[in-house]
């Protein structure tokens, strides 16, 4: 699997930590200049490690909130919901 690998400082707080994001191509999108801090016209699947927790990868599905976009939201808890309902098969490869 190709994939995208950006780099970028949280500085929300107070020690400079960086954030390694990995992402499939296709599966991060965005339009009219949409992402996660606008809380607009975006949809992402990704991994993420931040340099304060190395050893711990997080996976997100982010979207507009709800009440901002509800088909979008929407198509993000399916996702969810289908990892979450596989989440032992996912154990078992581990």
């Amino acid at each position: 699997m190709d994939l995208v690998i950006t780099q970028s400082n949280n500085t929300g707080l107070k020690s400079q930590n960086k954030i390694i994001n990995a992402y499939r191509k296709d599966w991060n999108l965005s339009r009219f200049k949409g992402n996660y801090a606008t809380g607009k016209n975006f949809f992402s699947i990704h991994w993420e490690v931040s340099s304060s927790s190395p050893n711990l990868i997080r996976f997100h599905v982010e979207s507009p909130t709800f009440k901002i976009d509800e088909k979008i939201n929407s198509i993000k808890n399916e996702i969810i919901e289908i990892f979450l309902s596989k989440i032992d098969e996912i154990k078992m490869l581990l």
